[in-house]
């Protein structure tokens, strides 16, 4: 009998498992993807197996900061069993999958996989769907590089350009869509939001969420395949997807690997396997700074640029009567995003900023 309930083992490998029950423990939903595509049945598994090792990777602990030995205790023996409707496919990709994930995680994954489904299986077709054709389609995050890189595509665009989103909580999806209006309203093209949630009904156990640059990716790639298309854009300046780190005691992808160009190609490379057909993924920001890619944005995009959000932790310091940080990757005030005038200015000496200070950064 198929299944529909995937399985993981919270404490090792060889210790007693614990269902992962969709809807109650797991939910993904497709809601806002509705009536814009049609996931086909590699597109669906793609989702339902991305948000599955999402979960996996949220509620299995990596321990205590202080015990993690610089590394030394960073890495977990990840378990996880999840069904799908492909189940050859999966198998034929089972040991390119666990590398991928061994890449973004530093965590040895064992991956099984059972004939069956998830809840994205159609019980009933969209009365009227909108029919999507000659579009682009591109990742969409809500933050500064994916929203300047929208604002660009947007404007030199021939066709239509679908944002695809995954949002985790219900500020972040707002955010998305106000973006996303912000531009349509300028624009010559229009923008088509389609946005999947993904949360937990389960006390996560760990923040660290270095398969979320994998749950990204296969959004954008199930997308496409639905739309018909053979290649992906993901915006993302080069220092941000390189990410190198900048402690001596960030050890492997505790400097996050979500697009690094590694990650790209191996996604590429899955969804080859998956498909039987190539696909590309583009990165066109990659040799580009985050100023950079402000200035190259027209002065119509500067209300959505100031509206971006590159961090969650972001949301925090948006709460009136708290005090803005300067954050090392944006160089920016969280509350007010990145201005123009700032991404105009000569490029300041690398320094730490200080992040006690209220004042201008250096």
């Amino acid at each position: 009998m198929d299944e529909t309930t995937a399985t993981y083992w919270p404490h090792g490998p060889h210790q007693p498992s614990e269902p992962l029950r969709w809807g109650a423990d797991l939910r993904l939903d497709d809601r806002w993807a509705v009536g814009r595509l049609d996931l086909s049945d590699p597109a669906a598994d793609l989702l339902e197996v991305a948000s599955t090792i999402y979960a996996t990777d949220r509620l299995v602990p990596r321990g205590p900061w202080r015990r993690r030995g610089y590394g030394s205790d960073w890495r977990r023996a990840m378990r996880v069993r999840i069904p799908v409707r492909d189940i050859s496919a999966w198998h034929g990709a089972r040991r390119h999958l666990a590398a991928m994930l061994s890449w973004l995680t530093d965590d040895d994954w064992t991956l099984e996989f059972a004939a069956g489904q998830g809840p994205l299986t159609r019980l009933q077709r969209p009365l009227l769907p909108v029919p999507l054709s000659d579009v682009e389609v591109l990742l969409f995050s809500g933050g500064l590089d994916s929203t300047a890189g929208l604002a660009r595509d947007l404007s030199a665009a021939t066709r239509d350009v679908v944002a695809v989103s995954v949002y985790t909580n219900s500020r972040m999806q707002a955010l998305q869509q106000e973006i996303v209006g912000v531009l349509n309203r300028t624009a010559a093209r229009r923008a088509l939001p389609v946005q999947y949630q993904v949360s937990l009904g389960l006390d996560d156990r760990e923040d660290t969420q270095r398969s979320r640059g994998f749950l990204f990716l296969a959004a954008g790639v199930a997308s496409a395949w639905a739309l018909g298309r053979d290649r992906l854009r993901v915006h993302e300046n080069g220092i941000g997807a390189i990410n190198l780190p900048y402690l001596h005691s960030q050890v492997g992808s505790q400097a996050t690997r979500a697009v690094h160009p590694r990650t790209v190609t191996m996604m590429e490379q899955l969804a080859c396997r998956l498909s039987g057909h190539p696909f590309t993924i583009q990165t066109p920001q990659l040799a580009m700074t985050k100023a950079e890619l402000v200035r190259a944005c027209a002065p119509v995009a500067d209300g959505a640029l100031s509206r971006s959000l590159s961090c969650d932790y972001g949301f925090a310091t948006r709460i009136p009567g708290t005090r803005p940080l300067w954050c090392l990757h944006v160089l920016s005030p969280s509350p007010t995003g990145v201005t123009r005038s700032w991404a105009k200015r000569p490029r300041p000496r690398c320094q730490l900023p200080d992040q006690r200070s209220a004042g201008a950064p250096p």
